[in-house]
């Protein structure tokens, strides 16, 4: 466009064309959705050879891929962020070789009760220079890639390990949630994963769960999908339906495979005592899953409020950082029983009271703790 020489004006032409490419398009009976990614640079403002032009709005283009925005119009900031992503994208070529991937444990717990249990299994990349990262730093870098399967294989030995290390030491940790990405549920790598952990440390398939999103309906392996989950399942391993009410499942979807838990997501969890219509939606949820069967888990439970409304409405089981934040191996074993279970009590302020009973022989006794809600 030689007419364009201010990067406000090129931003405004690119936000009107994602626009018109994004219009619905109806094709032989079918209405179709396009969407575009789109990067821009201004001569003589960001380079003046064609050349270098050219290179400069193909790393804008690659920023609005990365931050999952329509346009981006190159400035210093999408340069730099573009560098940091190629930079993160080598390391993570080798972490999985190098054991860089850790896991930290949310616990699961019970809203009726306060008991504990059981966990979810979350990554971390310990970096060699930048220390932990949290997964929206380095997951959108190796989704769809084969550096996944290395990464989820890490996380499977690391909590065989960690369950291993926990029942030696008399704890009962409950079950440990793993995400299972839909690349290894279409073939035999995930259940194979699964069952190498459990026979390196001599653990039961019903030490584990696994989680998955709605989007494996959309898969158009579908069907190998479902046979993963069905050998699953047929083992005794709990399988959850991960975020749910923000995919693409339908009720035949909910039907016709064989989960044990519906999550729901933290979005409509955070508009409790906010937003009225999600906890009409949240009431249905709950609805739908007890006449279908099946557990109800709400994550991201951040307050008191939030708690009460869930455990009126019926919902069973509840994690957040109400509870507590993912934590390492070694603070997450703090929270478990030896030789006991843990009946946490809830109070009103958020203060969680750890009631530890221990069985000797005939008797039953009984230890107390106090332990911050967040």
């Amino acid at each position: 466009m030689p007419s364009v020489s201010d990067p406000d004006t090129l931003a405004i032409i690119a936000h009107q064309t994602a626009i018109a490419v994004g219009t619905e398009l109806c094709f032989e009976g079918r209405t179709l959705q396009v969407s575009a990614s789109i990067g821009g640079a201004v001569a003589p403002v960001h380079a003046t050879e064609e050349k270098n032009l050219i290179r400069i709005a193909d790393l804008a283009l690659y920023a609005a891929k990365g931050r999952r925005d329509a346009v981006v119009i190159f400035d210093e900031a999408s340069l730099a962020l573009q560098l940091e992503q190629n930079q993160l994208s080598r390391s993570l070529l080798l972490a999985a070789d190098r054991d860089e991937f850790v896991v930290h444990y949310q616990p699961k717990i019970s809203l009726r009760t306060g008991e504990h249990l059981g966990f979810e299994a979350l990554v971390r990349w310990q970096h060699p220079t930048l220390g932990i990262l949290q997964p929206g730093r380095f997951l959108p870098l190796i989704e769809g890639s084969p550096l996944v399967r290395g990464m989820t294989r890490s996380v499977i030995r690391t909590v065989g390990r960690d369950l291993r290390a926990w029942k030696d030491a008399g704890f009962a940790p409950g079950a440990i949630a793993i995400n299972l990405p839909e690349a290894l549920l279409v073939g035999q790598d995930g259940y194979e994963m699964l069952l190498e952990a459990i026979e390196e440390n001599n653990l039961n398939w019903r030490d584990f769960a696994v989680e998955v999103t709605e989007n494996v309906f959309l898969d158009r392996n579908a069907d190998h999908i479902l046979e993963t989950i069905s050998r699953f399942h047929a083992h005794g391993l709990s399988v959850s339906l991960d975020d749910f009410g923000t995919g693409f499942a339908s009720l035949a979807h909910l039907r016709d495979f064989p989960f044990d838990e519906l999550k729901i997501d933290r979005s409509f969890i955070s508009a409790i005592g906010v937003d009225s219509r999600s906890e009409e939606i949240i009431t249905a949820m709950l609805g739908l899953a007890r006449n279908l069967g099946k557990r109800c888990v709400a994550e991201g439970i951040e307050t008191e409020t939030q708690r009460q409304f869930l455990s009126h409405a019926g919902c069973e089981i509840g994690q957040g950082y109400l509870f507590a934040k993912p934590e390492p191996f070694a603070l997450a074993g703090n929270r478990l029983s030896t030789h006991g279970t843990v009946e946490a009590m809830i109070t009103p302020g958020g203060m969680v009271t750890s009631v530890v009973y221990t069985q000797r022989g005939s008797r039953r006794t009984r230890s107390q703790t106090m332990m911050s809600g967040r």
